[in-house]
């Protein structure tokens, strides 16, 4: 004699839910990995075009800059800051280089008119 479950999940619709929420962790979170790191690359991208602008905004007033390299620390991430004086078009010339969360070498220069 055959019983019908009148409340409750059966077994097989259990594990046919339980497949469906399976394959939907399977599809989605390698996207949800890769979208938080490419969230942390453009925080890291923003705070280095930010030193890099703060640094042109002081090669613009001051008329004597100083020349080399320096690293800054920020948020756990190192940048390296350049700065020299491009002879060829009279300008100072800054750079920003970090390494962001891909392993992969950013450079942002700009140039101030002296």
């Amino acid at each position: 004699m055959l019983l019908k479950c009148k409340k409750g999940f059966t077994l097989l619709e259990m594990l046919i839910a339980l497949t469906i929420w399976l394959l939907l962790c399977t599809v989605f979170l390698p996207k949800l990995t890769v979208i938080l790191i490419e969230r942390k690359n453009i925080e890291i991208m923003n705070t280095g075009n930010k030193i890099l602008s703060e640094e042109l905004a002081q090669a613009f007033q001051d008329t004597w800059f100083e020349v080399g390299e320096e690293v800054i620390v920020k948020e756990n991430y190192s940048y390296v800051l350049m700065r020299e004086l491009n002879e060829n078009i009279q300008k100072w010339e800054v750079c920003v280089s970090w390494t962001d969360k891909r392993n992969r070498i950013v450079e942002r220069c700009g140039y101030a008119g002296k």
